[in-house]
């Protein structure tokens, strides 16, 4: 009994590491794009360029709901996590090859290459708690995901952040006004980031290999491509997520948190240079971090709430909070203030996010569990 009960240990804990490497290695090629088009372009430009990179994240979760959703249904999770693992690392190397060459544009394909992996990887993180934590400790299991995530996002924005601002003034590269001359530049920032996919490929295939699953192959599940493409598919898994109100209500409450919390962070960088006169990426960032500590801090104090069931009373409360949360940042005028802001937004957020999630999670059948949360992704 003891021993399976540390071989579960184990197990959730590489888990969480896995999860929290993939993080830092897709953050941290966006925030460093990020931060060059944050130097070189200025305004609406500005603004127009990072919207860019964001929507390079976000479009392959819209291309792919169908396909990741299939692939999560028909193979084991645990797999799909492991091949995961390895593309991260062949990603990151590609990641290094750009910034080696100075090409913008491998680097903003690499970008959408790791959205690609996220979006077929992310249907099985989620799903595989389940197996994991069980039905009995779902809310637990999404409360330390999401913290994970979260902390995995702020180690990633505060390293890059920090040391592209800090090589940026040591070397004097404000004189480099093109994004190709700053990508070479700051290729050393790059390196730390090969050894955590390596990291995570490693834990991947040593420990997560050994998680035993109840779910098995699906050889009867095929994926009609003819139906694909005339989005056949993507209207029956769309059914098939609308069919439980309880799902369908929690997929759009998660798509509008997710949606204002992209739109906040495309407009806040220009904002924050025009008006508020910050041009340190650091400063900048840090406030936007405030989120996600406070969604850390939010998850955490629902897993305390909710033990052994899922409380929705948070959610309602939570939304309201969040809403008064973004009229207030409109008023205030001053990093501090804001910080303080959106870090009570995060803690709202969390109370909202972790319920939701395991919401999805408790009523989806296991056999059609991979299309729902591609669908919530989507």
């Amino acid at each position: 009994m003891g021993k399976s009960t540390n071989n579960l240990l184990m197990i959730k804990l590489a888990f969480l590491f896995v999860v929290f490497c993939n993080a830092v290695v897709d953050v941290s090629h966006k925030v460093l794009l990020q931060n060059i088009a944050f130097k070189v372009f200025d305004g609406s430009e500005q603004v127009v360029w990072i919207s860019v990179i964001n929507a390079m994240i976000i479009i392959p979760f819209l291309l792919l709901f169908t396909v990741s959703g299939y692939l999560s249904d028909k193979y084991n999770k645990k797999d799909i996590l492991v091949y995961g693992a390895i593309s991260s690392f062949v990603l990151s190397v590609l990641m290094v090859f750009s910034y080696m060459t100075g090409n913008f544009y491998i680097a903003m394909l690499n970008l959408v290459l790791l959205a690609v992996q996220s979006a077929i990887y992310s249907p099985a993180k989620f799903g595989i708690i389940l197996d994991v934590w069980g039905k009995k400790h779902l809310t637990k299991g999404n409360s330390a995901l999401q913290a994970v995530s979260i902390i995995a996002i702020l180690f990633a924005i505060a390293i890059a952040s920090f040391v592209f601002e800090t090589y940026y003034v040591a070397n004097a590269l404000e004189g480099l006004t093109t994004k190709e001359a700053l990508l070479d530049a700051i290729l050393p920032l790059t390196y730390y980031i090969v050894p955590i996919a390596l990291l995570e490929m490693v834990t991947s295939l040593l420990i997560l290999k050994k998680l035993k699953t109840s779910y098995t192959s699906n050889d009867t599940l095929t994926l009609d491509t003819k139906l694909l493409l005339q989005g056949k598919l993507l209207v029956k898994n769309i059914n098939t997520i609308s069919s439980n109100n309880v799902i369908f209500l929690s997929v759009m409450g998660l798509s509008v948190f997710w949606g204002i919390s992209q739109g906040l962070m495309a407009v806040f960088p220009s904002y924050a240079k025009q008006y508020l006169h910050i041009t340190d990426v650091f400063v900048i960032n840090g406030v936007l971090a405030a989120s996600g500590i406070g969604i850390a801090i939010g998850s955490i104090i629902y897993a305390k709430i909710s033990k052994h069931y899922i409380e929705v009373g948070t959610i309602p409360l939570a939304a309201v909070g969040m809403s008064f949360m973004i009229y207030i940042s409109t008023i205030v005028d001053s990093a501090f203030l804001l910080s303080m802001t959106f870090l009570v937004f995060g803690i709202f957020g969390g109370l909202f996010v972790v319920p939701l999630n395991s919401l999805i999670q408790f009523n989806a059948k296991r056999n059609v569990l991979g299309t729902i949360l591609a669908g919530n992704n989507w």
